[in-house]
């Protein structure tokens, strides 16, 4: 009966915004425009490994074989570790998972150099219909090297296309590129400059991580637990564990610990090896944490990776905390800068209050900079007010969004229930819509600054606020209904 109501209401909700629809599709279907160069997220190019025999495999982005490989080898270092008697277990386990899954891929300290034996797919001018150029790279760079490479790749554009300007999008770390390539090389060849899911002022778990102070957030672990279970009564179990205060518990006394004591020195080891060696994850890092992960990471190593360290302070002094400034400039120079974020998915629960809005890699309030979020999962209490510019409404209809403190409020769009890394023809359709078209959030209702991924369509979001949370005692009492409920039905199920 559920799937039954869910279908007729999705219909419903399709056929009333069936316009938004056509209007994307219409855009998709005229070639009218200039060229758009779109750059990659992260895992771009593809990195290869070839062994002593000449056998070539996929080192990056890690595939199911490694990953299967790297797993089963936990087995044997921990019956190792146990006969040697090293009780180092936790280290040696997770040290030696991340080393057989990522070891390959460090860079030399020069943060340049790879290691022998590695190689990287060659850039070619990638077109992949509707006048889109697909830059591909290698995300273990700087920005700023790749950010060279850019301008090579929009130059040969440029040439096969006879157009002497561009439309810009970066997608995810590929923002971080597109911003040193505005940097660096100005803006004389784009026309406008579109940034999706933007990573480039951080992520909140990288930084905590790189800075060796990471912890788990209840509410964050149990909304990230059920949304990856996806089971009714797992997401029961936990949410009365949190609620009883029966998880922070176990997190204080077990988890956390853990984390403090081998979890910690393994995963300090391999930033530190491995991770830290990868330029561009250092601009995951974000600016009011970057000195103390310098610090954490390299401690007395400084002098032996001066020239990576050169190369990231460059780029987090002069793009990264510079980033409005580079855009406003662009701006002022005439052209049309936008944003698109995504919200409402679990984040990665590392971090003290780490239950942020986000859309599961990047805190939306981050990527949309500067916008006023409520907690993933909540809406604005009823008396909340608008912060800035109340001669235009910038809230969005489900009350969990203040658009209003964004650096862009006019050209910032947010898309609900659509993963970081998530993508289907309708949301490059609006991305086609918004970059071609130069429109802002009120150009057109059916691509308000508000929308939603329903079914693969990106369509206006509906309004509709978080049910707020019963007292303690009424939420407790509700969930062990709920559970003994899905016991009692269990049961049954078994007799019939």
């Amino acid at each position: 009966m559920k799937k039954i109501i869910s279908i007729i209401l999705s219909a419903v909700i399709l056929l009333s915004c069936c316009t938004g629809i056509i209007t994307y599709a219409a855009q998709n279907d005229t070639y009218n425009h200039l060229p758009q160069v779109y750059i990659e997220g992260f895992e771009s190019k593809r990195v290869y490994y070839k062994d002593d025999e000449n056998k070539t495999s996929l080192l990056y982005p890690i595939d199911s074989g490694r990953m299967s490989t790297a797993t089963s080898n936990i087995k044997n270092t921990l019956a190792n570790s146990i006969k040697s008697f090293d009780f180092r277990l936790v280290y040696n386990c997770v040290y030696g998972w991340m080393d057989e899954l990522l070891g390959d891929t460090k860079l030399e300290p020069d943060g340049i150099t790879m290691q022998p034996n590695v190689t990287v797919d060659a850039t070619e001018l990638k077109y992949s219909g509707d006048g889109k150029y697909v830059f591909k790279y290698d995300s273990r760079l700087d920005p700023v090297d790749l950010a060279k490479e850019l301008d090579e790749f929009i130059g040969w554009v440029k040439e096969d296309t006879g157009s002497e300007k561009v439309e810009l999008v970066g997608s995810s770390f590929g923002s971080s590129v597109e911003l040193a390539y505005i940097s660096e090389y100005g803006a004389d060849s784009l026309d406008s400059i579109l940034f999706c899911v933007p990573s480039m002022e951080g992520i909140n778990f990288v930084s905590q991580l790189f800075k060796g102070d990471f912890h788990f957030d209840s509410d964050a672990v149990e909304a990230f637990a059920s949304n990856a279970v996806g089971n009714d009564a797992v997401t029961t179990i936990l949410q009365l564990l949190n609620e009883s205060g029966i998880l922070r518990l176990l997190i204080d006394t077990s988890v956390e610990p853990l984390l403090k004591v081998a979890l910690k020195n393994a995963l300090h080891d391999a930033i530190h090896d491995i991770l830290a060696t990868h330029p561009a994850m250092w601009a995951f890092v974000k600016a009011e944490y970057f000195e103390d992960a310098l610090n954490y990471v390299f401690g007395n190593d400084r002098d032996t990776y001066s020239k990576l360290i050169e190369k990231v302070t460059y780029y987090h002094n002069n793009i990264k905390i510079k980033d409005r400034e580079i855009l406003k400039k662009a701006i002022a120079d005439g052209h049309h800068v936008s944003i698109i974020c995504k919200y409402n998915m679990p984040p990665f629960p590392f971090t003290y209050e780490g239950n942020f809005m986000g859309d599961g890699f990047v805190e939306t309030t981050v990527a949309s900079l500067g916008a006023t979020c409520a907690k993933n999962g909540e809406s604005f209490a009823d008396n909340y007010k608008q912060k800035l510019y109340p001669e235009k409404n910038y809230m969005s209809p489900d009350w969990c969004i203040d658009a209003s403190t964004c650096f862009l409020p006019d050209n910032t769009w947010f898309v609900k229930d659509l993963a970081h890394g998530e993508k289907n023809d309708s949301y490059y359709g609006m991305i086609n819509y918004i970059i071609y078209n130069d429109i802002d959030v009120f150009t057109d209702p059916n691509c308000p600054q508000f929308l939603q991924n329903v079914y693969g369509y990106i369509l206006p979001t509906q309004d509709g606020k978080f049910a707020p949370k019963d007292n303690f005692i009424q939420h407790i009492i509700k969930l062990l209904k709920n559970l003994f409920t899905m016991i009692v039905e269990k049961i049954k199920s078994l007799f019939n």
